[in-house]
């Protein structure tokens, strides 16, 4: 492969892996930002739960940069971007979500 030699990692910026914490049947939007060397082609992202109960989450748009994430129950979840260029794949810090249920006064210090 011609670009072996070249090629570089995509190195993503967003997501930082920050907690937070939302309501169950809020849509949290994900914002993936990557950069790479354009070797050998584009990017390609995907978003993945890392942990916490699969049927509880919808990814609006798993293969999207910009997208969103529901949770339909109460608990923490983990949620990471991977970035390839077609060679080589980075992954994000996991984005941990504490999803509290409907109803929860959340207070502020």
């Amino acid at each position: 492969d011609p670009y072996a030699l070249y090629n570089r990692p995509p190195q993503i910026v967003s997501p930082t892996g920050d907690m937070k914490t939302v309501s169950v049947l809020t849509a949290c939007p994900l914002e993936g930002i990557a950069y790479d060397d354009a070797l050998p082609r584009g990017l390609t992202y995907s978003w993945e739960l890392v942990s916490g109960d699969a049927s509880a989450v919808a990814l609006a748009d798993p293969s999207a940069a910009e997208t969103s994430v529901t949770f339909w129950e109460p608990g923490t979840y983990q949620v990471r971007l991977r970035v390839t260029d077609g060679e080589t794949v980075t992954s994000s810090p996991s984005q941990t979500y504490k999803v509290l249920p409907n109803g929860t006064v959340m207070i502020l210090r």
